[in-house]
């Protein structure tokens, strides 16, 4: 017998499985038709988001930076239940801020890393 948990978990990893689908879907039909059309590689991955330091810096200090996220967004007006398109603005602003408040030189580390990470991606690229 499936537990509310499990019910929970499949009723998140489908919605998150149909935000990729329609992703994917928008991606491509921003494009020309078929004749005209780009390799599907090339118009997906050109669509990917753009590294800024911040976000190397969030990813790369979970420890550190969630406790910090969390108390900044709940100040902020953020709770558990807010729904996605209102809630990631309100985590960007928070990252904007929290990156903000690092010194000069933290800074220009994390934006060196995040260029680093953007010429790797371009590698990737076909």
């Amino acid at each position: 017998m499936l537990s509310t948990f499990h019910i929970q978990r499949d009723k998140h990893l489908i919605f998150n499985i149909q935000r990729v689908e329609k992703k994917i879907f928008n991606i491509l039909a921003t494009r020309n038709g078929p004749s005209g059309g780009t390799d599907i590689l090339k118009a997906v991955l050109g669509e990917m988001r753009r590294t800024c330091a911040r976000d190397v810096w969030a990813r790369s200090n979970p420890d550190t930076y969630g406790p910090l996220e969390h108390d900044a967004m709940v100040t902020a007006g953020w709770y558990p239940d807010m729904p996605r398109e209102k809630a990631f603005p309100i985590q960007m602003s928070v990252r904007s801020t929290l990156f903000a408040a690092l010194t000069e030189e933290e800074q220009e580390e994390w934006e060196k890393k995040s260029k680093e990470e953007k010429a790797s991606k371009e590698n990737l690229k076909p």
